[in-house]
C-alpha cells in the first residue's frame, strides 16, 4: 500500500488443514391414492463437525519490520433437517400435470475460533500476541410452498401457471473475547461482539404461455412478487432496516427456423438477484488484522433487463451456438475495497448506480463415438460501470473473457470419467486489475449393485494451477490521485481428494428438487470472483 508518508509491504504465506465427519441421510415413502394421484413424504437429516487449523507466516515491512505466525484454530458443528410433502396429479393427457410441495427446513451452525500471534525469533519485542476467542451461534429456518399446473392445448401450445411462497428467518450471534496478558484470562470484547437478525418473505405468482406456428416458436410470461425484508443489527442502536417491495418480471422469446439447418432466437427477460447471507452478515474475522472482510446488512437486490440474440444449429450429434447479449443492471451488488486511516483494508459490498454489459457467447457440444462427449463454451464481454462508489465520478468500460471445457468418457457401462477446466484471462476491475485465473477438476465414478451403490473419486485442482492475483487502488479524498495501492497474489495449492459413497435404498423420484425449479427461470444466479 502506498500512502503519502510511508510505504507498507505485506507478504503472507498461509497453510491450512481441515476435515471432519459428516452424516447425510435421506428417506421417505410414496403413496399412490389412485392411478392418477400420489402423495410423498421425505425427510433429510445432516450432521457434521469440522475442524480447521491455519497458520499464516507474515512479513510486515514499513514502518519497521515484523515477522510472525498468525494461528487460527476453529471448530464448527453444523446440523439440520428438512421435511417435504409432495402431491402430484396426472391427467389423461400425459402433458397435463399438477405438482406441489410443502417444505420446512431448520439448521444450526455453531462454532468457536481462537486467534493468536507467535513472533519469529528476534521479533518478540515488536509483535503483539493479539490473542482472541470468537464464538458463533447461527440458526436458520424456512418454510416453502409451491404449486405448478401445466395445461396443454390441441395445437401443441401449453399454459403454465404457478404460485409460491417462501419465508426465511436467520439469526447470527458472535461473542468475542480478548486475552488479558495481566490477568491471563479472556475478557469480553464488545467491539467485535454482535447479533444480526435477517427475515425475508417472498410471495410470487407466475404465468407462461408457449407454442409454435410452423418454424416459429414463441413463449411469453411474467412473474409477480411481493417481498418483505427486515435486517436488524442489534448492537448499532440504529433500529431495524425494512425494505418491502413488489416487482414484475416479464419474459418473451421467439425462435425461427429448424435446429437441423439454422435456428435464430431472440429473447427479453427481467431478473432479480438477491444478496446472499455472507453479503449481508456484518461480522468480521480476526484471522488477518491487515485485511478485513465484512458484509453489508443494508444491501439491496439488483435488477437486470436482459436482451439476447442467438444462432444455433444441431446436426449429426454436434450442437453449435453463437449469441450476443445486452444486460442493464440497476443497484448492481459489487464487492469493493476501502482503506482506513490506519492502513487496514476492508472488503465489503455496496450497490452501484448502474452497470451495462455487452457480450458474445459461444458453445460447441459433440460426441466422438458412443463413449466420449465434449463441451466447449466461453464468452467475451464488456462491462460499463457508472458510480461514485470508487471515489470521483466513475464511468469506465472493462473487457473480460471466460472459457470452459468439459469432457465426459463412459469407459464402460458402469464407469464414468469427467474432466473440467475453467480459465479467465487477465482483466480490468473497477478498482484495479485482475490476473489470469484457472481451476480444474477430474473425477471417476463407479456404479455397483445395479446402480444402487455409487463410488466417486474426485480430484480438485490436480495440476496445482488454481490461484490468481490482483492489483487494487483507491482515491480516499476524491482529488483524482491514488491514496493507496495494493498488490496480492494468491497461490492456493488447493489440491484436494474427495471420496463419496452413495447408496440408494429405493427409486422414489426427488420431485421436490425438480418442482422448485419450475417458474424460477426468470431469476438470476449471481456469483463473480471475489477479492479480499
Amino acid at each position: 500500500m502506498n500512502f503519502p508518508t510511508f510505504k507498507n509491504t505485506l507478504n503472507q504465506d498461509s497453510q491450512s488443514n481441515s476435515g471432519g465427519p459428516n452424516l447425510f441421510v435421506k428417506t421417505g415413502f410414496e403413496y399412490f391414492i389412485d392411478p392418477t394421484q400420489s402423495l410423498a413424504i421425505s425427510t433429510t437429516l445432516s450432521n457434521g463437525n469440522r475442524g480447521n487449523d491455519n497458520d499464516t507466516y507474515t512479513v510486515d515491512l514499513g514502518p519497521g519490520e515484523k515477522k510472525y505466525y498468525r494461528y487460527t484454530n476453529s471448530n464448527s458443528d453444523r446440523n439440520g433437517y428438512d421435511i417435504n410433502l409432495n402431491y402430484d396429479k396426472k391427467f389423461k393427457n400425459p402433458k397435463q400435470k399438477l405438482t406441489s410441495y410443502v417444505r420446512y427446513s431448520d439448521g444450526l451452525n455453531d462454532g468457536e475460533s481462537e486467534y493468536y500471534n507467535e513472533p519469529d525469533k528476534g521479533y518478540e519485542d515488536y509483535v503483539n500476541i493479539n490473542r482472541y476467542l470468537n464464538g458463533q451461534d447461527g440458526n436458520s429456518n424456512s418454510f416453502d410452498f409451491k404449486l405448478d399446473y401445466i395445461h396443454p392445448f390441441d395445437d401443441d401450445s401449453k399454459l403454465e401457471v404457478g404460485l409460491s411462497s417462501k419465508a426465511t428467518e436467520r439469526g447470527d450471534t458472535q461473542l468475542s473475547s480478548l486475552f488479558d496478558e495481566t490477568t491471563k484470562k479472556f475478557i469480553s470484547d464488545r467491539e467485535f461482539s454482535n447479533e444480526f437478525v435477517y427475515d425475508e418473505t417472498i410471495h410470487a405468482a407466475y404465468i407462461q404461455y408457449g407454442g409454435s406456428l410452423g418454424f416459429i416458436g414463441y413463449n411469453a410470461g411474467g412473474r409477480y412478487e411481493t417481498v418483505e425484508m427486515m435486517s436488524d443489527l442489534k448492537t448499532d442502536n440504529l433500529g431495524k432496516f425494512e425494505n418491502p417491495y413488489s416487482s414484475f418480471y416479464p419474459s418473451l422469446s421467439i425462435s425461427f427456423g429448424a435446429p437441423q439447418l439454422l435456428q435464430i432466437s431472440a429473447s427479453y427477460s427481467k431478473r432479480v438477484n438477491r444478496p446472499r447471507s455472507r453479503m449481508l452478515n456484518p461480522f468480521s474475522s480476526r484471522q488477518d488484522s491487515k485485511n478485513i472482510r465484512v458484509g453489508n446488512p443494508f444491501l439491496k437486490p439488483e435488477y437486470t433487463d436482459s436482451y439476447e440474440l442467438n444462432f444455433g444449429r444441431y446436426s449429426k450429434g454436434i450442437s453449435l451456438s453463437l449469441g450476443a447479449y445486452y444486460r442493464h443492471t440497476t443497484d448492481k451488488m459489487e464487492r469493493y475495497k476501502k482503506v482506513r486511516d490506519d492502513g487496514v483494508s476492508v472488503a465489503t459490498y455496496a450497490n452501484l448506480n448502474d452497470k451495462k454489459t455487452k457480450g458474445i457467447e459461444y458453445s460447441a457440444v459433440g460426441s466422438l463415438g458412443q463413449k466420449l462427449r465434449i463441451i466447449f463454451s466461453g464468452s467475451v464481454y464488456w462491462d460499463e460501470i457508472n458510480t461514485e462508489l470508487f471515489g470521483a465520478d466513475y464511468d469506465r468500460t472493462a473487457q473480460g473473457q471466460r472459457v470452459r471445457f468439459t469432457t465426459m468418457w463412459n469407459i464402460n457401462s458402469s464407469t464414468e470419467f469427467m474432466f473440467f477446466i475453467f480459465y479467465m484471462p487477465p482483466r480490468d476491475m473497477a478498482i484495479g486489475k485482475m490476473n489470469a485465473m484457472s481451476f480444474s477438476s477430474m473425477s471417476i465414478k463407479k456404479k455397483l449393485m445395479d446402480e444402487r451403490l455409487n463410488l466417486t473419486l474426485n480430484l480438485g485442482d490436480p495440476f496445482g494451477l488454481s490461484g490468481f492475483g490482483f492489483e487494487s487502488w483507491g482515491d480516499i479524498d476524491d482529488d483524482g490521485k491514488r491514496d493507496w495501492y495494493q498488490v496480492s497474489n494468491r497461490n492456493w495449492n488447493s489440491q484436494t481428494v474427495r471420496l463419496t459413497l452413495e447408496y440408494r435404498f429405493g427409486k422414489m423420484e426427488d420431485r421436490s428438487r425438480f418442482s422448485r425449479q419450475r417458474g424460477e427461470g426468470m431469476e438470476m444466479e449471481g456469483g463473480d470472483m471475489e477479492i479480499d
